[in-house]
């Protein structure tokens, strides 16, 4: 007892506590000299002690140093591909992209003098590579061949999803090889049903669902389906995560959150008495003493009993699988656990329970290129004392052994004489022999019913306490009329196709908030049996649609575009070029315009309504052929751009995920990754940015960037903090990133304490989101046309677009002077076009700031009218930092055109030199409307004297239509006079100014003396007072002396007289005895 004390307080007496411990161990492997902590000089710990009891590789020495040598060395970094859950263009770029990584050089893999990396092994049997670099030197090393793999793996693997958001490919899996073993053996085909017991956090359902689709033809569906339960419902929900990547392909997935022990068994085809599911793994919970080499700690917080207290769950977890599988059937049971009495001892009790029912399958020919150990036949049993137990019944009779009888029975022990059980059939995975983790497999198939089944058991009817009404509100139900007429209207669907599509839409409400596509196969056992009711459905199939809470509307996942594709009309898809669909992914949230896109584009998307469509293009590989093109299909929106005709493209999907599609979907890499001669894969040159909410307010800039780590490229100049209108620290900065890898490290950093305080990550993009909200709710329009909804009075969307085009051809021919004014205006020069746009804007922008001050100096405060208005300025003012940069760019080409003395008849130096001056004179009034912008609150500060429209010195308080730039869309002369009455009126202020300046000094002057006189009679006036009050003190305080020597004298004359009274008496008594 002693010695596991010790054990499990090893952290504590060398002084440092776990964190610590654990940033020394990463500061050590990242030198990369040792890639393991030291401890190769160390005293014997209870692990080696007890398996070398158990003699776990036999009397063979060298095997068993071999076996400890290798457990102090690091686990080398595994994958495993998943090639039949995307489609054969995506892997090849994913393959092509690593040529240089999977196949690096002698030069590559030497990262100093001294160290050298393994060269990658390829593992056939399970389509898997293993990686000569540890999972920690992944993470800390600097060559550029380490951060090329690191940058690799993190984009195209299955990551688990931030708050929604896509971050990888998914193609590959990081997975340990002895874990892939199980879901191998299995043999997973395309109709089988299976069942994994205990699936968190899910690479072993990422590789059975990759084998349920290695069977299927071309343009097949599976007929099988995968359900993966854990018992923790927050894992459950990770596991949902980590299977987002992978898309449509997850359509036969379903997670459910139940007991392992306790599943419900759903009767196929109402046989209660049969099982459900055609392969089942059982990985079960276990002491994990196998994982050694990815948990150091393992070594001195192993005790024998993790395995004697775990024994009985697994049981119970194994017999439920055995009874929830059919009859030929197969189930893997697995640990990562070295321990007999968790490995065989549960598969000898399984196999003692079933009586014949269950088989252990001979699996030599399975897998041949996986190097293995057999099972055991006989084990000891041995406590935390390291004392052996023989037999369950010498353990009874012994008194001293009282405390622990209750964690054995009698399962723990090697089979008797009388059974024979072929438990040599087991895999066992040692370390040392393929450089992998511990393991142990043994692959069972139902023969025949189990004992316990062969009665059938009636199913008890649905009440309110049963599992049924308690799963209720998680249980898929089909779309409701209502909600699917709304999704095909939405979607712009016909109604046969929008019927054919009903068959596989469900929800988990009424309302159909978010709706899902469920295979048949699944659907049918899982979802519309009696007995699905009693599942705790976590999550099932793909997610194809989300509803819009604020514009009202269903709007196609990514996710859900195969799904769907053939289901949309093609009057509702834009083909665009290349250089288009890279634009439109870059902006992701932010419209593209008309004028951003090219002829073709523009052209069919002048023609299109406002609604979802699906935007194409075709990319072809550098040295390939027309036939090799592949096609990469996003959904956007059409909108309206601000509140003019011009139409725009947005897009609904994170901008991470948007960035995933432009570097895996749209990258050339047949030619350039075989020519190129740097491993660190080109990113797009757009920056990244993130928020911090919550730091403490006396941090600086370099206590963020030390916040921020493990962010390798991040300096103090990227750190912008936020003020508040008082310009204090807000408790906010925005970080700006230049690379991917250094954005999933900060968002990593999210809820991570700072000082005292716990600091909030999130993009920037989504916060910006947040603020406009409330504008995009208040465009009422604005938001009918962008989605194409239909208007409250019950009318539908065509009848609508038909009175738009009426009301079109009415104003043609009426050939209205508007018109036929913009006619002449463009056939001016573009210049002066701009210039009269950007007056316009100017104007616009002022107004509007004008109308926000005064909300924010009423009594309500303006509140979100103000916060809407703000909004709607600053989009305000960057359309005409746009309108500028136009400007700029026609000069520019002016000055060209002036320098080379074209003479055109149109332009003349003069013209030039006034264009120039009007330019400016644009940057001048855009950067006084920022600056008017940002003081918020200047509504609220000239309004605390009480005078409405008055200053804080009683000044008359300007608004923002009061500037002192000339006005932007005047002719060439009259602007020169105004701007020379303009001098002489700024002359004629400042000389008013210092008129005004001087008065009010006179006057304050004046104001001070008065107020010094007042000041000084109040004090001579309180001065009298007090004199008053103290005469009239001391004339009491004589008066009480008078009294006081009045009564002094009379006393002091009787005592006199007593005193002479007795001297008599005295006497007369002296005389009497004397003469008497």
């Amino acid at each position: 007892m002693a010695r596991r004390r010790s054990a499990r307080r090893w952290w504590k007496q060398e002084g440092m506590s776990r964190r610590e411990k654990k940033k020394q161990e990463d500061a050590t492997l990242a030198d990369g000299a040792a890639e393991a902590p030291a401890r190769q000089e160390r005293e014997s710990t209870v692990f080696e002690e007890y398996y070398s009891m158990q003699q776990l590789l036999g009397e063979d020495q060298k095997s068993w140093a071999a076996f400890l040598r290798c457990l102090c060395t690091p686990l080398p970094v595994t994958f495993r591909i998943n090639r039949n859950l995307h489609s054969e263009e995506l892997v090849s770029k994913c393959l092509e992209e690593a040529a240089l990584i999977l196949h690096p050089s002698p030069e590559d893999l030497q990262q100093e003098p001294g160290v050298t990396l393994a060269h990658p092994k390829r593992l056939e049997w399970c389509d898997g590579y293993q990686l000569g670099v540890s999972r920690t030197s992944l993470k800390h090393g600097q060559s550029a061949y380490v951060q090329s793999l690191r940058t690799w793996l993190m984009r195209w693997g299955t990551l688990p999803t931030r708050a929604g958001t896509i971050t990888s490919a998914g193609v590959i899996t990081r997975q340990e090889v002895s874990s892939m073993v199980p879901a191998a053996l299995l043999g997973i085909e395309s109709h089988h049903i299976v069942l994994d017991l205990c699936a968190a956090p899910g690479s072993k359902t990422l590789q059975a669902l990759d084998g349920l689709y290695s069977t299927v033809g071309q343009g097949e569906e599976p007929l099988g389906g995968i359900v993966a339960n854990d018992i923790d419902e927050r894992r459950a929900y990770g596991l949902a995560a980590r299977a987002r990547p992978v898309g449509s392909f997850a359509k036969n997935l379903m997670i459910v959150c139940h007991k392992a022990q306790k599943i419900p068994n759903i009767h196929a085809e109402g046989d209660e008495s049969a099982g459900s599911f055609d392969r089942i793994l059982c990985d079960v919970p276990c002491s994990g003493d196998g994982t050694l080499r990815k948990d150091t700690k393992v070594w001195k917080l192993w005790d024998p009993l993790f395995g004697i207290k775990i024994h009985r769950l697994q049981v119970q977890i194994a017999m439920r699988g055995l009874a929830l599988l059919k009859v030929g059937g197969l189930m893997a049971y697995s640990t990562c656990s070295f321990n007999p009495i968790e490995d065989e001892a549960v598969v000898a009790d399984l196999l003692r329970r079933c009586k014949g029912s269950v088989e252990l399958v001979r699996s030599d020919d399975l897998l041949p290129d996986l190097k293995r150990g057999r099972g055991f036949s006989s084990w000891k049993v041995i406590d935390d004392d390291l004392e052996e137990h023989k037999t369950y019944e010498e353990l009874e009779s012994k008194p001293h052994a009282s405390r622990k009888k209750h964690l054995f029975c009698r399962s723990m022990w090697p089979p008797g004489k009388g059974e024979k059980f072929p438990l040599d059939r087991c895999i066992r995975i040692y370390p040392h022999l393929q450089d992998t983790g511990g393991f142990f497999v043994a692959l069972l198939r139902k023969v025949a019913p189990l004992p316990q089944q062969t009665e059938k058991i009636p199913r008890e009817p649905a009440g309110p306490r049963t599992e049924e009404a308690r799963y209720q509100h998680l249980r898929y139900q089909p779309v409701s009329k209502s909600c699917l007429s709304k999704f095909g209207k939405d979607l712009m669907l016909s109604k046969e196709d929008t019927k054919a599509l009903a068959k596989n839409l469900y929800c988990r409400s009424s309302q159909a908030t978010s709706v899902s596509w469920i295979t048949h196969g699944m659907k049918k056992l899982f979802v519309d049996s009696q007995d699905s009711k009693a599942l705790k459905t976590v999550w099932g199939g793909v997610k194809v649609c989300d509803w819009d809470r604020r514009g009202g509307f269903y709007f196609l996942r990514q996710e859900g575009l195969p799904l769907l594709r053939r289901f949309l009309s093609k009057e509702r898809e834009i083909e665009v070029e290349e250089s288009d669909m890279r634009l439109i992914l870059d902006r992701c949230h932010e419209p593209t315009g008309e004028s951003d896109l090219s002829k073709k584009a523009r052209r069919r998307l002048k023609d299109m309504e406002p609604g979802q469509c699906v935007v194409s293009t075709r990319v072809k590989d550098e040295g390939s052929s027309r036939r090799d093109e592949r096609e990469v299909c996003i959904v956007a929106h059409v909108e309206q751009l601000g509140e003019g005709p011009m139409l725009c493209l947005r897009m609904r999907t994170s901008p991470l995920e948007a960035q995933l599609i432009a570097q895996t979907r749209l990258c050339r890499t047949a030619a350039s990754a075989a020519s190129s001669s740097s491993h660190r894969p080109v990113f797009p040159s757009s920056s990244y940015e993130v928020t911090c909410r919550g730091l403490p307010f006396s941090s600086t800039e370099d206590d963020i960037v030390t916040f921020f780590g493990e962010c390798k490229n991040l300096e103090a100049g990227d750190v912008s903090i936020l003020l508040d209108a008082r310009q204090r620290p807000s408790g906010e900065a925005t970080v700006k990133l230049r690379s991917v890898e250094d954005l999933h490290a900060a968002l990593s950093c999210n809820r991570n304490m700072m000082g005292e305080r716990y600091v909030e990550v999130f993009e920037h993009r989504k916060r910006r989101a947040e603020e406009e909200e409330a504008v995009e709710e208040s465009i009422k329009k604005r938001a009918r046309k962008d989605f194409a909804m239909p208007p409250r009075t019950g009318g539908r969307h065509y009848d609508i677009a038909g009175l738009i085009k009426k009301l079109e051809e009415i104003h043609k021919e009426l050939g209205d002077e508007k018109d036929e004014k913009e006619k002449n205006e463009d056939d001016t020069d573009e210049f002066t076009r701009l210039k009269k746009m950007s007056a316009k804007q100017m104007t616009e922008i002022r107004r509007m700031i004008t109308e926000r001050d005064e909300l924010l100096s009423s009594s309500g405060g303006g509140g979100k009218a103000a916060v809407q208005m703000s909004s709607r300025i600053r989009e305000l003012i960057r359309n005409a930092h746009d309108l500028h940069g136009k400007m700029q760019e026609k000069l520019s080409k002016e000055e060209k055109e002036v320098a080379k003395g074209k003479k055109n008849g149109k332009l003349t130096p003069e013209d030039l030199e006034i264009h120039q001056q009007m330019a400016e004179l644009v940057s001048k009034h855009i950067a006084e409307c920022e600056s008017l912008e940002k003081k918020r609150y200047q509504g609220r500060a000239g309004g605390r004297n009480g005078t409405k429209g008055a200053g804080v010195n009683g000044e008359i308080k300007r608004t923002a239509m009061d500037t002192d730039l000339a006005p932007i869309d005047l002719d060439p002369d009259v602007n020169e006079g105004l701007i020379q009455l303009r001098r002489n009126d700024e002359k004629l202020d400042e000389q008013l100014d210092m008129i005004s300046k001087g008065m009010v000094r006179l006057k304050g002057i004046a104001v001070d003396q008065s107020n010094e006189v007042k000041l000084q009679s109040v004090m001579i006036d309180q001065i009298s007072d007090n004199m008053d009050k103290a005469t009239e003190h001391l004339n009491d305080v004589n008066m009480k002396l008078k009294d006081t020597l009045a009564r002094a004298g009379g006393a002091t004359n009787i005592l006199v007289k007593v005193i002479l009274l007795i001297l008599l008496l005295s006497i007369g008594a002296y005389m009497y005895k004397a003469f008497g």
